[in-house]
């Protein structure tokens, strides 16, 4: 009897034959995503991942960790489904994103994180201009793909521009202001066309998705591809706005959004250590203006006063333009750095 007693015994608690514990099942689920920083739209590399489950009541059943990878992702395979979930994704001390959610059973979610861009994967075409270099600000900032296409060599340039599958190789085109622009953006010859292809091929990469970056004197290429976007003192001619004065400029940060990525600072000291950079009086309503401050330009032998735009943006189609009226190589602080990561990655 006591044996027979201990067999249902046995038998009620799930002991198999062979002394194995048949656990109940909990339905599993998987989760994944990718570590992004917002205030800077860059991948965040070891960033920690904490899930934590909860039952019905609140209390801790089971916590999972993992951390991102190079490129940003991670995942955590097997999660306990149809529980409560409290995931935080944090770098340092920097949370990047919570989540209250519950996952069915078998259920593979991937968080979304919004845009997140790895400066490793970026594909960026530099044209090389004599008066101002982005170089050392991109590779400052982890940007890897890079290639330079000379500027000063009419024939190279010209066919790069003209050619767009060779544009469709980069996300990004980068105009430093001095490069050659007679013949490749503009021509006395109205019926030019070879420069009505370049404006053509550029056009089209900016609607397709691409983005461009142009600096101090490239503001010609701007003008004559998206003429009214601009307004520039002088006749509007090719070179006519060149007449700023050498002088620093507090300029007003315009823009909510880069004044919080760069911590609410709302003033930033602006360079032109150079005579002749070209001086914007106004934008066109569809031109986003995000630095302005008072400067001053020659003018009939009189230096005259006037606020002038110094970073503004625009639409034209999926990709965006860009045009900053200072030389970058005369800007290297570390908020003007901060400043050209919001601008290159979240604009």
């Amino acid at each position: 009897m006591l044996v027979f007693l201990l067999v249902a015994c046995e038998s009620d608690v799930g002991l198999t034959g062979n002394n194995d514990v048949v656990a109940p099942t909990t339905p599993m689920a998987s989760l994944a995503g990718r570590a992004c920083d917002p205030s800077s739209g860059l991948v965040a590399p070891d960033a920690q991942i904490t899930a934590m489950v909860r039952g019905a009541d609140g209390a801790l059943l089971n916590a999972h960790s993992t951390r991102s990878a190079d490129d940003g992702y991670w995942a955590l395979p097997e999660v306990e489904a149809e529980q409560s979930l409290s995931v935080r994704v944090q770098l340092n001390a920097l949370v990047l994103e919570e989540h209250e959610l519950t996952l069915e059973a078998g259920e593979n979610l991937t968080l979304d994180s919004g845009p997140c861009s790895n400066p490793a994967e970026l594909r960026i075409a530099v044209i090389t201009g004599a008066f101002d270099d982005y170089m050392p600000v991109l590779k400052g900032l982890g940007l890897q793909d890079i290639t330079q296409v000379d500027g000063q060599d009419e024939s190279a340039l010209r066919a790069f521009l003209t050619t767009p599958s060779a544009l469709a190789e980069y996300d990004m085109l980068i105009f430093n202001g001095g490069h050659l622009e007679e013949g490749v953006i503009w021509s006395e010859d109205p019926q030019d066309a070879q420069v009505a292809l370049v404006h053509e091929t550029l056009r089209d990469f900016v609607v397709q998705g691409g983005d461009i970056h142009c600096s101090d004197w490239s503001y010609d290429l701007i003008e004559q591809i998206w003429p009214g976007k601009l307004s520039t003192i002088g006749s509007g001619q090719p070179d006519a706005a060149q007449l700023g004065e050498s002088q620093d400029v507090l300029a007003t940060v315009a823009n909510a959004a880069l004044s919080e990525h760069l911590n609410g600072i709302d003033e930033l000291n602006v360079d032109y250590d150079l005579d002749l950079w070209p001086v914007l009086v106004a934008v066109s309503t569809t031109t986003s203006v995000h630095l302005v401050g008072e400067a001053t330009y020659q003018s009939g032998g009189q230096s005259i006063s006037v606020s002038a735009p110094m970073l503004v943006s625009f639409n034209g189609g999926g990709g965006r333009v860009v045009f900053n009226s200072y030389r970058l190589a005369a800007n290297d602080s570390a908020e003007m750095t901060s400043l050209m990561r919001y601008v290159l990655f979240s604009l």
